[in-house]
Formats: structure tokens, sequence, C-alpha cells
């Protein structure tokens, strides 16, 4: 990976560090599950899809019960933090605006 490459991974997500130890894994899986699903920037999601990995993150995180509003919630961070974009209501679409 050149140099340039690194320093802006890096930049993308410097922010994780601001959050606890918990947050940070939460965080990081959702990002893992973008990266999943093989999206760049510009392409769009919905929540539906999100919700496919339900499964996969409950069992990375046995002790949350509700894990579909805590995908919501780190959706609402990732959106915060400039990685997503909230398009819509109806289906809960969204677009990737950096790459994870």
């Amino acid at each position: 990976m050149a140099p340039e490459e690194v320093r802006d991974q890096f930049r993308r997500t410097s922010f994780l560090r601001r959050f606890g130890f918990e947050g940070r894994g939460w965080l990081s899986d959702m990002m893992a599950v973008l990266e999943d699903m093989e999206l760049g920037p510009g392409d769009e999601l919905t929540l539906r899809q999100v919700y496919r990995f339900e499964e996969h993150l409950s069992k990375l995180h046995p002790e949350n019960r509700h894990v579909r509003a805590k995908i919501h919630q780190q959706l609402q961070v990732l959106r915060d933090e400039g990685i997503i974009e909230f398009l819509g209501v109806g289906g809960g679409e969204h677009r990737l605006k950096l790459q994870v």
C-alpha cells in the first residue's frame, strides 16, 4: 500500500479513538460489514441489506439483545462521521461516502 493510502486510511478511522472499547468494537464490526458488502464510494445500501448481517453481529456481540437497534445506531454514528450519507426514511436508504 502506498504511503498516501495508509495516511488516508488512518484519517478515515481516526474517529474511533473517541469511543470506548465496546463502541470501537461495534463500529469496527459495522465497517467490516460494509466492507463485506463490497461497496465503493457512491454505492447505495439499505437497512434491509445491513440487517442480513444481524446473525453474524449477534454472534460477535452475544450480550446485546437488541442487535437491530444497535445496527441502526451504528449507522447513525457512521453518518455523523461522514462515512455514509442518509438518503431516505422509506427503506432506510444510505450511500457510502468514503471507502471503508
